[in-house]
């Protein structure tokens, strides 16, 4: 028994010093997840369904998708699909909202489990997955979880999934727009059935995940391994900077730094790629450069980089986005 004993501490010991040592090993010294190659090879286009066509149904986007695939790119980042919100109060609405005076904003989601019909059904999203897919073509989704509309069916059927105050009202994250509490592994497991249903009934490759800093690194980390379950090779794209996001959760983060002001001179280019592979694990020094996105394009005054810039500048950058390391271009102008 007492040998039994010391080599029970031993092993607790062993089990420790080795938990104590993860801990202690620099970020930078880890060593990122291994990346699919569709994506590590890839180039991304992002579809926002209300510009891209004159429809803007998925019905119409899927007609244009040998234009996208005849011009290179090789994945599709879908703007938010689901049924969106439609409450009138404006104080729910986001600032670039009450421009267009349209309560249904694509952030703003009434259902997860619905497409909004202004998109079109369940059968067009397949039918424009298999059309992607016949083209060689990935499909991401855009999942916005950190929030939703206040009159959304979660706060209806799951009042306790929402943050409240003390008072019992509803907290308000970013935007004006209910904040959902991911304190609570309820709503872990709520959300992660979410996106299985999307890849096991659409076959959906992967998602961009929406201000994804604010939720837990422990609900993409799960995540992933429940979808890589029903699909080994899924793709996440994280919105955001979180330098952990690498190492099990995410293949991609957006790299915000080389997004609009760094590209004026070459000198603040090399600062930001070296800053950037200086903080983050082994081979997890991955992003999508990119010089434009729909929140750009969105804000007055940046929507136009070719008149902001000049059309000579706009292409030497586009040039430089593909000379550097981490992935292809998220193009603005497929945006609103």
């Amino acid at each position: 028994m007492k040998r039994i004993l010391q080599f029970s501490i031993l092993g607790l010991a062993v089990v420790f010093g080795a938990a104590v040592k993860a801990q202690t090993v620099p970020l930078n010294q880890q060593t990122a997840r291994v990346s699919p190659a569709w994506i590590t090879d890839g180039v991304m286009v992002q579809l926002w369904l209300r510009a891209f066509t004159p429809e803007g149904t998925l019905d119409a986007a899927r007609q244009r998708l040998p234009h996208v695939a005849e011009a290179g790119f090789t994945i599709i980042y879908l703007s938010p699909i689901c049924l969106m919100d439609d409450d009138p109060r404006k104080e729910h609405w986001a600032p670039r909202q009450r421009k267009t005076e349209n309560p249904r904003n694509p952030y703003r989601i009434k259902d997860y489990e619905r497409i909004d019909p202004e998109f079109g059904t369940r059968e067009d999203l397949r039918a424009f997955v298999n059309e992607a897919h016949r083209l060689g073509l990935r499909v991401l989704l855009d999942l916005v979880y950190l929030h939703c509309g206040p009159g959304a069916v979660l706060i209806e059927r799951h009042p306790s999934f929402m943050k409240r105050d003390e008072k019992g009202n509803l907290k308000l994250a970013s935007w004006g727009f209910p904040a959902i509490d991911f304190g609570k592994p309820e709503v872990h497991d709520y959300f992660w059935r979410n996106m299985e249903m999307w890849v096991r009934d659409f076959d959906i490759d992967g998602y961009r995940c929406d201000v994804s800093d604010g939720i837990p690194l422990a609900f993409w980390e799960k995540a992933r391994k429940r979808l890589e379950a029903i699909k080994p090779d899924i793709g996440m794209l994280a919105e955001g900077t979180r330098k952990e996001d690498q190492l099990k959760a995410f293949d991609l983060d957006y790299g915000w730094g080389a997004a609009f002001k760094t590209w004026d001179n070459a000198a603040s280019i090399r600062t930001l790629w070296e800053t950037q592979h200086a903080a983050r694990p082994i081979g997890g020094a991955k992003f999508v450069r990119f010089i434009e996105n729909h929140d750009y394009v969105e804000d007055e005054g940046l929507n136009r980089l070719d008149k902001a810039w000049g059309v000579s500048r706009v292409n030497a950058v586009l040039a430089a986005l593909f000379t550097l390391d981490g992935f292809g271009t998220v193009i603005g102008r497929c945006a609103r």
